[in-house]
Formats: structure tokens, sequence, C-alpha cells
């Protein structure tokens, strides 16, 4: 398919699909948002059994594809009133990659991770988050990205990366890796469970799997309880830190003690910090090994996960008073640091 003369991406052209819950397989659900943050028309439900939020019905395997490659970075840009500049974009984004993987680094260190020697990033971007780490621990790396302007930039810039949606990739059957890393895309997969279990039998026997994902109940704190502006269509589906760590338990993975960090739990302060730093600051992160341990039940997430959700009333007077206090706090922060 080629892109329209205007420009546009053809949403109600697009082939959509019905799926079950991808945590626990069921079928009960209950819509909770009919709309995402560019006005796009969406539902986004949440399981009534595990507590998982995830798009159904979504756009097919095939024209996720197409999207990445023609409309997700003009999503983005929208949503920030901003025009995008494929060339510029992308030397920006490498740059704050490369800011994002030595804090990793540092997160890693701090797990006492073993040093990788070789590192696969799943939605590696332009690269900068691979460099960083290559780099930092004289590592071979390899990055797999959906689109395709990211990944030529990235492979023109010493990273090596495949192009395609990483469901879709195919490695040999002997290729392992010390680290495999997942960050701000697993909400982006269309089977995060599935890829979760791959992952899995990819790591090497001391390897590691580091995900950083975003956490649904921040995001929406953020937006003042807005649900609407917490779902983007490219976001499938929607992880809590309940939620998260349930599925990596079911995919033959074990949550290693003491990684789990949750930006939560920061001071404001320091959020703002990495905010201004363009880190997540959103996010829940976590270090697993590969497990032999049978997986256990799926747990019954559905009540605690409601219950928070629908305390999340929209506050838009005092979402506005607490973003302006925020760019207050920010500009004063940075006088600080000056």
């Amino acid at each position: 398919m080629t892109m329209p003369e205007d420009g546009r991406f053809r949403y109600d052209q697009a082939q959509y699909e019905a799926v079950t819950c991808n945590l626990c397989g069921g079928t009960g659900s209950e819509i909770i948002a009919r709309r995402d943050r560019n006005g796009l028309d969406v539902h986004a439900v949440i399981c009534t059994h595990c507590g998982l939020i995830y798009l159904s019905p979504r756009m097919t395997p095939e024209w996720y594809g197409r999207y990445y490659a023609q409309e997700y970075r003009r999503q983005i840009a929208a949503f920030h009133r901003a025009t995008p500049r494929p060339h510029r974009d992308c030397g920006d984004l490498f740059v704050r990659q490369q800011h994002h993987g030595e804090a990793l680094v540092g997160y890693l260190r701090s797990c006492e991770a073993p040093d990788p020697r070789s590192i696969l990033e799943i939605g590696s971007s332009a690269g900068g988050v691979l460099h960083a780490l290559g780099v930092a621990y004289d590592a071979t790396v390899l990055g797999v990205e959906p689109t395709p302007s990211e990944a030529e930039f990235a492979a023109r810039h010493g990273v090596p990366t495949e192009v395609g949606l990483f469901e879709e990739f195919g490695l040999k059957a002997d290729r392992r890796f010390d680290l495999v890393l997942c960050t701000q895309t697993f909400n982006h997969l269309l089977d995060p469970r599935g890829v979760a279990r791959r992952i899995a039998q990819l790591l090497t026997p001391n390897g590691v799997f580091l995900l950083e994902c975003q956490d649904f109940f921040q995001l929406c704190r953020a937006w003042g309880g807005d649900r609407s502006k917490a779902v983007q269509i490219d976001h499938t589906h929607m992880f809590t830190p309940e939620t998260l760590t349930a599925l990596v338990d079911q995919s033959g993975l074990q949550v290693l003690a003491g990684s789990v960090e949750n930006d939560e739990n920061r001071p404001a302060f320091e959020r703002r910090r990495r905010l201004r730093a363009s880190l997540p600051s959103l996010h829940v992160r976590l270090l697993a090994r590969r497990s032999d341990a049978p997986a256990p039940p799926v747990p019954h997430h559905y009540p605690r996960v409601r219950s928070r959700l629908d305390s999340l009333h929209p506050k838009p007077v005092r979402t506005w008073i607490r973003r302006a206090w925020e760019r207050q706090m920010s500009r004063l922060d940075r006088l600080r640091e000056a």
C-alpha cells in the first residue's frame, strides 16, 4: 500500500480484529475508553479476570506495520503540535536515547547484573540506547525496530538494526544474548506474552531481561484522571505494576528480587529532573531471568485495577493548576542546578 496523495493514513480502510486477553486468555471485558489521546476511535477494555487493559478490536498486524512505516511519527508530532522532521527528529532521538542508555547502565549496575557481552533490543528506535550500552560494556549489539527511517538511521550510526515487528522477526536457532531489553516498547507489542516467552528462550544461562514499561495509572494521574489521554492507538496493551509482573511470571521468566523500580515512588523533584533529561518518568522497570518453575495461576487483579481506575476522576482545573506549578518548580530546579 502506498501513501495516499494527501499524505493521510486511512484508518477507515484499515482491517481490525477482536482479540482475547493476552495475559489470562479471558474473553470477558469492559470498555474503559472510546477515544485515544489524538481523538482516534479506539476500544480500550479491561479484562474482568486479571485486570489487563488492552485494545480490542485493534488493527491487524499488517496494518500496524503500515502504521509504523507511514503514520507513527506524524501522530506523535500531532499530539505535541509539532511538524515531523525525520532527519532532525532521528538525530534528537539518538542523543536523548544515549542519555537513557547511560541511565540504564546505572540501573543494571545497581542491581548487580552481570556485564553483558551481547545485547538485543526490541523496539530499538534510532539506536541511541543500544549505542550507549554497547560502549559501556564493549558488547555486540542488535536492534529490531518497525519504523524504517529510525532503523536506517541507527544502522548508519553503527547500530546494526533489523526492520520489522519483533513478533515476525527470525533469528538463528542458536543465537543467544546476555541482555535483552525492551524499553518504552512493551505496550506496543501485539503479543507481549508471546514475546516474553521468546525472550526467555533467547537468554544465555546467566542472561537477564530488562523491561521498562509505562505505568497506565501514573499516566492517567499525569493527565488529571483523563483516561483518553493515557490511551494511544499504538499502545495495544496498557500495563499496571500488577499486570506487568504477572505477565512476566507467566512467560518462563522470574523477576529478580529487589529489581523492581517504580517511578511513582520517586520524589517529585527527581521525576522532574528525569523529565528534563528526557528519561522515562512514569514507568516501571524490572529485571528477570529464565525460570524452569511452572507458571503460577494468573492472579485475579481485576477488582484492584478497576477500583484504582474508578478513583481517577478527570479534574481539568486541578490538572491545569498542577501543570503550571510543575513548570514553575522545573524553572526553580534549573536555577538551583545552574
